[in-house]
């Protein structure tokens, strides 16, 4: 009698597990250390504004704050992160730089939607690639290069 209660109490318990493993993952995050199957995807932002020129990107999720990187001419920043199950997963960025051509001048754009994981799924699956531009942020999707944000004008 006494084993059959341990029995069932271990299946209720085994059972418990399962169904809180299944709801974590239905729920999902896109917290750049969560666990989740399937591939990672990685987005890299590239510097490629003038020789000499250094930008300044911080890019964050509901879930991560990448911070501040300071990011020389002709590199660039990359991170790689689960897409939650929903695919609702979405970075934003601020990118800044001083224009050498303007004096110096600041040029910055803010809440720039980097990575949407129901935009860019479809437009460059799990290799999002970015290039900061002396005209804006340039996204490659489709094999083609696409300016999707000019910087303001000043």
């Amino acid at each position: 009698m006494m084993g059959a209660s341990k029995l069932n109490a271990h299946s209720g318990l085994m059972q418990l597990g399962v169904v809180v493993i299944g709801i974590t993952l239905l729920c999902g995050c896109s917290s750049v250390s969560s666990l989740f199957f399937g591939p990672k995807t990685r987005v890299w932002v590239n510097n490629n504004l003038y020789p000499g020129t250094d930008m300044f990107l911080h890019c964050k999720s509901k879930d991560d704050d990448l911070g501040v990187h300071q990011i020389a001419y002709d590199t660039g920043y990359s991170w790689s992160f689960h897409d939650d199950f929903f695919d609702r997963t979405k970075f934003v960025c601020d990118i800044w730089w001083f224009d050498p051509n303007n004096g110096g001048k600041l040029v910055n754009g803010t809440d720039l939607n980097i990575y949407k994981s129901y935009r860019d799924i479809t437009e460059c699956g799990h290799k999002c690639f970015r290039f900061v531009k002396p005209d804006g942020v340039y996204f490659l999707a489709f094999q083609k290069m696409e300016l999707k944000y000019p910087w303001p004008k000043q």
